[in-house]
């Protein structure tokens, strides 16, 4: 071979080569495309995915309000989302879109109220503020007399707590994980849970 055509050689193997190499690169920069997170192109892990939380929350939520023990409380009977408990070994479970769903899918009733002054979601601290305005020389005090009354905020009759839970199962080739969702609904004045309710099971297997 001419030693001058060598370098030639050598530089076109050497593209040949990179090409792939360049070809997976730039699949990578791809541009997003929507796709239902329920539906069969969305990622499923081994561990909790949306599609699992969003079905637990809507399903538990539908079963609580089949229930009946609403019409022993007067209507419409008012509630507080106090918490969602990750008891599981994932630390990034979204717990607020979980509280989100649950608050959202029982507001639908007309028969449930939620109050924003206690719990740990949608609560908004706003109502709270309002009671300091009286004394301040920036207000209206007939205004805040009027809209911030003290004496006039309500107090829920029903807290809604959830938890999510895990257990593993092993054998010497594979290890499953099972997931599942306990909700339950506590009476503030009595202390009695009212009603409880759990998930099905999600399996994953690894």
């Amino acid at each position: 071979m001419n030693m001058l055509s060598r370098p030639i050689w050598t530089s076109l193997a050497a593209a040949v080569l990179l090409t792939p190499i360049v070809s997976t690169l730039g699949g990578c920069n791809s541009p997003p495309r929507r796709i239902d997170p329920t539906g069969p192109e969305a990622i499923t892990t081994n561990q909790l995915d949306y599609s699992d939380l969003r079905e637990w929350a809507d399903s538990l939520t539908q079963e609580m309000l089949n229930d009946g023990y609403l019409e022993n409380y007067q209507k419409p009977v008012l509630m507080q989302v106090s918490t969602v408990k990750n008891k599981t070994s994932i630390p990034d479970i979204n717990t607020e879109m979980v509280l989100g769903r649950i608050r959202s899918n029982l507001r639908k009733d007309n028969r449930v109220r939620f109050v924003a002054t206690l719990g740990s979601d949608a609560r908004d601290e706003a109502v709270r503020e309002n009671r300091e305005l009286t004394n301040d020389p920036m207000f209206n005090q007939q205004q805040v007399a009027e809209k911030t009354a003290q004496g006039t905020a309500s107090v829920p009759n029903l807290s809604v707590n959830c938890e999510i839970l895990s257990a593993v199962q092993r054998t010497q080739t594979a290890r499953q994980r099972n997931y599942e969702m306990r909700m339950y609904v506590v009476d503030l004045r009595t202390g009695e849970t009212v009603w409880e309710g759990f998930s099905n099971t999600v399996g994953k297997v690894q």
